[in-house]
């Protein structure tokens, strides 16, 4: 009898937990429901894994035109995903201090980028930006440049090379080989390590980047991959493990050459180097260093993971900017002109070095690059999981929501940019900026988490495009409207794009 009583106190407490979490989800979609979109919640399912990953995100870029509101949410599944896009309300989300927690869409990077500082949150997150700041601090950016100009040499090269493959067209596939020397320059500036990868284009990191990041966004649209152990026995499943296998076997080598490194470098206290020069304090010795002194050690999966964030943070999202920035000079030829003849007046010798003060002096170049990452926003949107339930408009938000600020959205916005699908630089200039709320650019995320290697980035995205056109006269067959592209992690071409280099007399 006493265990009939208990049974059914257990089943009452079970039923009454399970309506429980029914009358709250319940609630939650009733107001999520409110906001403009798609109501269903598999036919966002059913309809994206019907497209291709050039027209998922043709439709991803359809939706703010669909929904003028500057706010709308699709469902995925049980969870649903609310998107804004006007800087108004994107500056509500930027500015928070409190719901910076980054989303479960997430959750699918785990595996390969740990708790970084890309995808940790809360006390972590706070102790990893402190971290990690120094190691790019302006301060450092000399030192940097080093680096860039030695890798850029070889970028040249190889450029060289693959003209002479294809004589009479001087076409070149430039992505992967501006993919090479972003890693080049990541692994030796950030790493404190030469791993050669111009020389030794075998390492097929960049490779297995790309797979694991295109397996990544496949995952988010696919809410039964959640569970990880089914997710493992799929073919996708297979793939992005295997590359992120590698990827971290690359990583741990980067790290075991900078230890060993270290362990020789033990006799020699100089704080400079053998030309004189002061020694650069990577971001690596930084963990190094917390890892040796500190009580509280860095475990090597810590390592690992601040490891694996760089450099992916670092050199695929570099690369992609710099190719989307030869491309639209290489359809802009009156604007290329432009960026070249601001090249002519800031050298006297345009063989001769560059400078970080003559990279201050590319104005013009500067607002180029720019607007080529309004176009082409290298990261499209940007994931938080709302902590505190937040007003957006004349809409609740609810705690635990996943809120998703559409980047491309913004910057295609014919409110804010008059005609913008046209590349025009000078929307850039300081009387057109004045104006503007500084939330309808997000090339690097803003408030607490914006991207903290954008200094770094844009010294590279600069000096990489001045030193190549400096030399040649960038053209393309095919015109930018009719390159496909999409989205994993960050926006690429679908296919590969060749650009032809004309050498300058």
């Amino acid at each position: 009898m006493m265990l009939r009583i208990i049974l059914f106190a257990l089943i009452i407490i079970i039923l009454i937990n399970v309506l429980s979490k029914l009358y709250k989800f319940y609630v939650f979609r009733k107001t999520i429901n409110k906001i403009p979109g798609d109501a269903s919640f598999f036919g966002n399912i059913i309809n994206f894994n019907r497209l291709s990953k050039d027209e998922y995100h043709k439709t991803f870029c359809q939706y703010p035109t669909r929904y003028k509101e500057g706010i709308y949410k699709t469902w995925i599944g049980y969870e649903a995903v609310v998107y804004i896009y006007k800087p108004e309300y994107i500056e509500v989300i930027l500015r928070s201090t409190t719901n910076i927690k980054k989303s479960s869409i997430y959750d699918s990077l785990k595996p390969w980028l740990g708790y970084g500082l890309v995808t940790s949150s809360g006390s972590k997150w706070h102790q990893d930006r402190k971290l990690i700041t120094p190691a790019f601090h302006f301060s450092m950016l000399d030192n940097f440049m080093i680096v860039m100009l030695e890798k850029s040499e070889i970028l040249i090269d190889r450029i060289e090379k693959e003209i002479e493959k294809n004589i009479g067209k001087n076409a070149v596939n430039i992505y992967p080989l501006l993919a090479d020397f972003t890693l080049d320059v990541i692994c030796e500036t950030a790493m404190g390590v030469n791993v050669y990868a111009q020389d030794n284009t075998k390492t097929g990191y960049p490779n297995h980047i790309h797979k694991a990041a295109n397996v990544a966004l496949y995952r988010q649209l696919r809410p039964w991959m959640k569970l990880d152990s089914i997710f493992a026995l799929t073919a996708e499943g297979k793939q992005f493990y295997s590359s992120v296998k590698e990827i971290h076997r690359f990583n741990r080598e980067v790290i075991k050459m900078k230890k060993e490194a270290r362990r020789k470098k033990c006799q020699d206290d100089s704080e400079v180097d053998e030309l004189g020069r002061k020694k650069r304090k990577a971001f690596i010795d930084i963990l190094l260093d917390i890892n040796e002194n500190n009580s509280n050690q860095l475990s090597e999966e810590d390592m690992n993971e601040q490891v694996a964030t760089i450099m992916f943070a670092g050199h695929d999202t570099s690369a992609t900017a710099i190719f989307w920035t030869l491309l639209c000079l290489a359809t802009e030829p009156e604007i290329q002109d432009k960026v070249y003849e601001e090249l002519t007046v800031v050298f006297d010798n345009l063989d001769g070095p560059i400078s970080m003060n003559a990279i201050s002096q590319f104005k013009y170049l500067d607002r180029v690059c720019k607007e080529t990452l309004r176009l082409y926003p290298v990261v499209p949107k940007y994931s938080r999981q709302i902590t505190e339930e937040i007003k957006i408009g004349k809409y609740i938000i609810p705690k635990n929501t996943i809120l998703s600020i559409h980047a491309y959205g913004v910057h295609h916005d014919p409110e804010i940019w008059t005609d913008p699908e046209k590349f025009d630089p000078d929307r850039f200039l300081t009387n057109e900026m004045q104006y503007r709320n500084p939330y309808s650019y997000l090339p690097f995320s803003g408030g607490p988490r914006n991207c903290i290697g954008q200094k770094f980035a844009n010294i590279q995205h600069k000096l990489v495009i001045a030193i190549l056109l400096r030399k040649w006269m960038v053209k393309s067959a095919i015109l930018r409207k009719d390159i496909k592209t999409y989205q994993s992690v960050v926006l690429r071409p679908l296919d590969d794009v060749y650009l032809h280099f004309i050498p300058r007399k």
